[in-house]
């Protein structure tokens, strides 16, 4: 691993520690580890970007052999508080739940939740739920979203949920003192995002005798994690 004196890291190549061991078969994964009586956790989401939610009807997934529970968005509401808002303004009106209740505020949301015996059967029996939807605007866009004409989070009655200003320094004397002063409008920015599209996976087991669950997941923020997880359990 090359370095330097003054322990500068900029420019030098840097030796990577996990391909030995993945190589040679000697990775670690959520699939690799299979408890006994292991439940496997389907989600069913939602077809439209935004959408009332009419009727959820899961009883012809529930009477498949195989299916331990669903839990569907109603239930939810019941069972845990709404995740912990992130930001301020109206963003502490927010309601966040796990599951969509009432509406879906965007593609692929989650609706419905089956565990089953084994993954096969989640599947079959989320392909027997039924879901009547009302399509809404959907908001594409940043701009459309400033106009308010479609409400993603009605509680918060803007969908400017947030702005903020940094300042750093002396500002308008690093303006006055450049050698150049380039100014812009206006900018676009293609869509993005600053981390990659990431698959999570987590196994749940239950100690019944110490009164303890134990996560394996692949998540990286453990901290954050806790604190969405703490308040439902």
């Amino acid at each position: 691993m090359a370095t330097n004196e003054n322990g500068n890291w900029v420019g030098k190549p840097l030796r990577r520690k996990e391909e030995a061991r993945l190589v040679r078969g000697r990775g670690k994964f959520v699939d690799d580890i299979k408890p006994d009586r292991c439940l496997h956790l389907r989600l069913v989401r939602s077809p439209f970007a935004h959408a009332r939610i009419d009727r959820v009807d899961v009883s012809a997934a529930e009477a498949l052999p195989g299916v331990v529970c669903t839990l569907t968005g109603e239930e939810v509401a019941k069972l845990c508080p709404p995740f912990f808002p992130i930001g301020p303004g109206p963003c502490t009106k927010i309601v966040d739940l796990p599951i969509a209740h009432q509406k879906v505020r965007y593609q692929g949301e989650p609706v419905v939740a089956i565990a089953a015996e084994s993954r096969a059967v989640a599947e079959d029996a989320a392909e027997l739920v039924e879901v009547d939807y009302t399509p809404l605007e959907p908001v594409i866009d940043a701009e459309q979203a400033l106009k308010n004409a479609s409400l993603v989070h009605e509680a918060a009655g803007t969908n400017a949920i947030w702005n903020g200003v940094w300042e750093f320094g002396e500002v308008e004397k690093a303006f006055r003192e450049a050698a150049h002063v380039v100014e812009i409008d206006r900018l676009h920015f293609h869509r993005f995002s600053s981390t990659p599209l990431e698959n999570n996976a987590i196994i749940a087991e239950w100690d019944a005798k110490d009164d303890v669950i134990s996560y394996f997941c692949n998540n990286s923020f453990p901290t954050i994690g806790l604190q969405l997880l703490a308040p439902a359990l």
